[in-house]
């Protein structure tokens, strides 16, 4: 975090997403072959997860780097693909929406992944931007 804004980083497939007024923007893009060669991204893909770009694949890494305004009432979720590949971004807004227990949430993500059947380590932590602190800048809990 930077005084109002966040600064998201990532390299390969793990995603951020920000909920704000119950709509689902990802923030992140996907490392993959499949994603480079413009591949349906409807249509499941063996190059879905044949990653492009990774931390420790090679010496250095690009990373892409942007960033988001915080508004209070934001809701941030990192995932892994165990959780993104097997719960769709409708889904993922709907679960995001059901409860403002942070935890509890992103333990729903989790076991929904699970459930769904996902072979790959599923893991979210979920993130809510509270009301501002002394100085106007807003905070993360």
């Amino acid at each position: 975090l930077a005084g109002p804004w966040a600064v998201v980083g990532n390299v390969g497939d793990s995603r951020v997403y920000r909920l704000r007024d119950g709509v689902l923007d990802r923030l992140t893009v996907d490392h993959t072959l499949s994603r480079a060669m413009r591949l349906d991204p409807g249509r499941a893909s063996p190059l879905d997860h044949v990653l492009t770009r990774a931390i420790g694949a090679e010496a250095q890494v690009t990373v892409d780097v942007g960033v988001a305004l915080l508004a209070r009432g934001d809701r941030f979720l990192l995932c892994s693909d165990g959780v993104s590949d097997v719960l769709d971004d409708e889904l993922l807004a709907y679960v995001l929406n059901l409860d403002p227990d942070a935890h509890a949430v992103a333990r729903a993500l989790v076991d929904g992944a699970v459930a769904a059947g996902s072979e790959d380590d599923a893991t979210a932590l979920v993130m809510d931007v509270h009301d501002d602190r002394p100085g106007g800048a807003p905070w993360i809990c």
